[in-house]
């Protein structure tokens, strides 16, 4: 690296920045080893709430990457490692998204009411709180059974708040729109645990064993990788290799490195 940028851990962004579609970007594969030999902790970081921790290694190996589950961060860690501070164990919730949400949850002990008819719910007592993340199966029913619970005082918090979600061809509607459409009806937005808040570049560093830092943050993404990590305080590389963004952006966040790919970094090590 520079030598305005040494760090001791890294936090790398999937989708964009290790690959797109169905096939690594160039270098990537090579410069995730590069951090295992060289002894340097990171994770692979990502927004990503549907898929569980071994579901994204699963799908990183299928790409050729040698990932463990152990060495990954997702939104749906984050939300509930964050939401804990809050709920203890058997805290009724009600949860809209995927598998990797509600496997996060039912992990940390909390009874999801979202799969119980209205009455079954209504017998377990007052929701605590409404957790949001992707769910590529929304329903008009699921948004209003959240909002009456909102109505009925829970806490509001959501995985990601990002427009789109990338495609291998294009983009499609993200969690923050379909989530607009409940923080709208509601009339405030949800606290978010995943990117750009510098919550989610904490709690990665602290998994790491770092300060946040000491520790370098790499995405494709200049609204929430590297506005996330600048928030915290960490490093950043922004690399040229997915989302693109206006020049104001780059100047008004300015990263410590921008490259074109991660085969720059490597040269840069």
């Amino acid at each position: 690296m520079t030598a305005s940028v040494r760090p001791d851990g890294v936090l790398v962004d999937l989708d964009g920045t290790l690959f797109h579609g169905a096939a690594p970007l160039p270098g990537a594969i090579e410069f995730m080893e590069a951090l295992k030999a060289k002894g340097i902790p990171f994770l692979y970081w990502t927004n990503n709430s549907t898929r569980t921790p071994e579901a994204v290694a699963e799908h990183l190996r299928h790409l050729g990457f040698k990932a463990q589950a152990s060495e990954t961060f997702t939104s749906s860690q984050a939300l509930v490692a964050l939401a804990g501070e809050r709920l203890a164990v058997g805290a009724t919730v009600h949860v809209i998204g995927e598998t990797g949400l509600r496997a996060a949850v039912a992990e940390a002990g909390w009874r999801d009411v979202s799969t119980l008819t209205v009455a079954e719910a209504e017998a377990g007592g007052p929701v605590s709180a409404v957790l949001f993340g992707m769910d590529r199966q929304i329903t008009y029913e699921k948004l209003d059974r959240a909002l009456q619970c909102l109505l009925s005082g829970a806490w509001f918090m959501a995985t990601n708040n990002d427009r789109v979600l990338p495609g291998e061809h294009s983009y499609g509607p993200g969690t923050g729109a379909l989530l607009a459409a409940l923080e709208t009806a509601w009339g405030a937005q949800a606290e978010v645990a995943g990117k750009p808040s510098p919550r989610f570049v904490e709690a990665g560093s602290a998994r790491l064993g770092i300060s946040a830092a000491r520790t370098l943050v790499i995405g494709d993404n200049l609204d929430t990788d590297i506005r996330g990590g600048r928030g915290a305080g960490a490093m950043t590389a922004w690399v040229r290799t997915g989302v693109t963004a206006p020049d104001g952006v780059l100047s008004e966040l300015e990263p410590d490195l921008v490259v074109d790919d991660l085969r720059d970094l490597l040269r840069l090590w």
